[in-house]
């Protein structure tokens, strides 16, 4: 439907005439089944393979920790899932790397962790919210993303 005929199918809803007026779906949305809100984080501007560690992001919401990423390098999509009661919720993150030197996994200093580490969202009825962290790894500094999964 063109955006004259719309416009036209507007207009006579507006005068109180019989017409229908349909807004075109802006494409469909996936319903929530075992999660919905999906968050996941990648790094960007690694120059060099040899720094791109494996790691984790152990995960807080509402202040409570709600569980961990899965586990890749920091150039890769690591992942979260879970399910929230429809509220405004916020999310904070804490960044984990492999140490050779330690032998396992270690929490990043408050320096080297993502800043901002947190994101406010909403939970709405009949959706998936999808959180995107992406960190630049030269200047550490990282921006969230919010969209909501489509079919």
């Amino acid at each position: 439907m063109g955006f004259r005929a719309l416009h036209i199918i507007l207009l006579f809803a507006l005068l109180g005439s019989c017409a229908t007026v349909t807004v075109p779906d802006a494409g469909s949305y996936r319903l929530p089944g075992e999660y919905n809100l999906f968050f996941r984080a990648h790094s960007v501007k690694i120059g060099d393979p040899s720094r791109d560690r494996r790691c984790y992001y152990r995960i807080f919401i509402n202040r409570v920790e709600a569980g961990r990423t899965s586990t890749g390098l920091e150039s890769q999509y690591v992942a979260f899932e879970t399910k929230l009661p429809v509220n405004r919720h916020v999310i904070e993150v804490e960044k984990w790397v492999l140490s050779k030197r330690e032998g396992g996994y270690v929490k990043l200093n408050r320096i080297d962790q993502p800043k901002p580490n947190f994101f406010y969202f909403d939970i709405p009825e009949k959706r998936i919210v999808v959180i995107t962290l992406k960190t630049d790894a030269e200047s550490g500094k990282s921006s969230f993303g919010l969209e909501h999964e489509r079919d």
